[in-house]
């Protein structure tokens, strides 16, 4: 809202902007909303479903894919999001999920492509939130660095301090 009213659609979802916008923030600022493009790298199929370069009507065997969200998404997090407290597997934890949420086919059985599309759809858009170090991260070798200087407080300047901010108007010294 750095226009202060809506001037173009956007979307978690990739196809949403087709076309490039141009935005007047000022009298010679423009911002322009173009369609994302994806490079192609050496990421595996599954890094590209977690990304979410493909929506998820278009994924095949969205199930397949849950092991991965289990593994990256903190369990304490999909159990707050769907009230599942514990599970074995990807499959037992897609069949909790469907059964809690009312996801069932026909005699009760659970519909585990939907369920899988809904939380990888969650996924995608944030809703549940996870973590991922980068690539040749080793939190071992990582230093805090210590500072070297160490500060002295003068404790009668403190209460001087102290001293003159309680003569100052009330608005000013609320913030102090």
């Amino acid at each position: 809202t750095l226009v202060g009213r809506k001037v173009c659609t956007v979307a978690p979802i990739p196809g949403e902007t087709k076309v490039w916008q141009f935005i007047s923030l000022m009298k010679r600022v423009h911002l322009i909303d173009c369609p994302g493009v994806v490079y192609s790298t050496n990421d595996t199929e599954s890094d590209i479903i977690m990304k979410g370069v493909v929506r998820v009507e278009y994924i095949k065997e969205p199930s397949q894919y849950m092991p991965e969200i289990l593994k990256r998404v903190r369990q304490e997090y999909l159990s707050r999001t769907y009230g599942v407290i514990s599970w074995t597997d990807a499959n037992d934890f897609l069949q909790k999920v469907s059964h809690k949420s009312g996801r069932l086919l026909k005699g009760g059985e659970p519909d585990l492509e939907t369920v899988s599309k809904m939380i990888i759809n969650d996924f995608q858009r944030g809703k549940l939130p996870y973590f991922v170090p980068p690539p040749k991260f080793d939190a071992s070798q990582q230093q805090i660095p210590q500072p070297d200087i160490v500060i002295k407080i003068d404790e009668q300047k403190l209460e001087e301090i102290n001293k003159t901010a309680e003569f100052l108007p009330s608005h000013i010294n609320a913030t102090l």
